[in-house]
């Protein structure tokens, strides 16, 4: 009877080892498609090799940057032209002292 408990234990235990061995890989498979789908998105990643997980997470903050600082860039210079035409006085918009003189 105990030897029949032990061998019942065994399988279970190496029912269980398999099923987070696939859910493992499936795991480990499913990252490196994310990773490997970044790098193609990312168009200053190196393509002539293949990259370690950290570089490519590397490269996608760089380019997450870069586009960052081109969007600020580009807001910056419309709200600068909207300022200086606030700025701008018309006529209409010139104080009633200006305009008597």
């Amino acid at each position: 009877m105990k030897a029949i408990v032990v061998e019942q234990a065994k399988s279970e235990k190496l029912s269980v080892d398999l099923k987070a061995a696939r859910k493992s890989s499936f795991d480990s498979e499913e990252v490196q498609m994310y990773l490997n789908k970044l790098t193609h998105l990312v168009p200053n990643a190196p393509k002539h090799r293949k990259l370690s997980k950290l570089e490519v997470i590397q490269c996608v903050i760089d380019y997450i940057c870069d586009l960052e600082d081109t969007l600020m860039a580009r807001q910056v210079k419309p709200n600068t032209v909207l300022s200086e035409k606030q700025n701008t006085l018309y006529p209409s918009e010139a104080p009633a002292a200006e305009r008597q003189s």
